[in-house]
C-alpha cells in the first residue's frame, strides 16, 4: 500500500515545483522591466533670461549629479557644454547660434537622454531685435 501513496506524494512534489517554475517564470520580466526603469535617466531645458537651462534625473526624481551635458546645433557643432549640480541642474549662457539647440545628458554607466529645445522657445540672440542695442540704451 505503500507504493501508491508515494505516486501520489511524488505527483504532487512536481506539480508544486512546476506551480512555482510557473510563477517564478512570471515575475522575474516585471523584476527586469522594473530595474530598467529604475536606470531611466532624462533631460528638460529651456531657455531662463540670457541663459539655457536644464534639468536632469533618473526615473523616481533623483538628480543626475555630475552629469555631463552637450548642447549642439542643428548641424551638429557642440555649442556649449558642462556638468550638472548635485540637484540636477546646469545653466548656461545662450550659445550666440540660430535654430533648434539639442541637449544630451551622459549620467554615468550608459545611460543618456536627449531634449531638443525649438528656437521659438530660447531667449531672442544678443543685439537681435528682441532686446535693444547698448546705443538705443544710452541717452543721447
Amino acid at each position: 500500500m505503500s507504493a501508491p501513496l508515494a505516486t501520489k506524494s511524488l505527483k504532487l512534489g512536481q506539480a508544486a515545483a512546476i506551480l512555482a517554475l510557473g510563477a517564478l517564470s512570471a515575475i522575474l520580466p516585471l523584476a527586469q522591466a522594473s530595474e530598467a526603469l529604475a536606470h531611466a535617466v532624462y533631460i528638460f531645458a529651456w531657455g531662463e533670461g540670457d541663459q539655457i537651462c536644464t534639468d536632469s534625473y533618473f526615473a523616481g526624481k533623483s538628480p543626475v549629479r555630475a552629469g555631463a551635458v552637450t548642447v549642439t546645433s542643428l548641424d551638429g557643432t557642440v555649442v556649449a557644454s558642462g556638468t550638472t549640480d548635485d540637484k540636477g541642474g546646469l545653466c548656461l549662457p545662450r550659445p550666440n547660434v540660430e535654430g533648434d539647440l539639442k541637449f544630451d545628458v551622459e549620467a554615468g554607466e550608459g545611460h543618456r537622454a536627449g531634449f531638443t529645445l525649438r528656437a521659438d522657445d530660447l531667449p531672442p540672440l544678443s543685439g537681435s531685435a528682441g532686446s535693444p542695442s547698448p546705443e538705443a540704451a544710452s541717452p543721447a
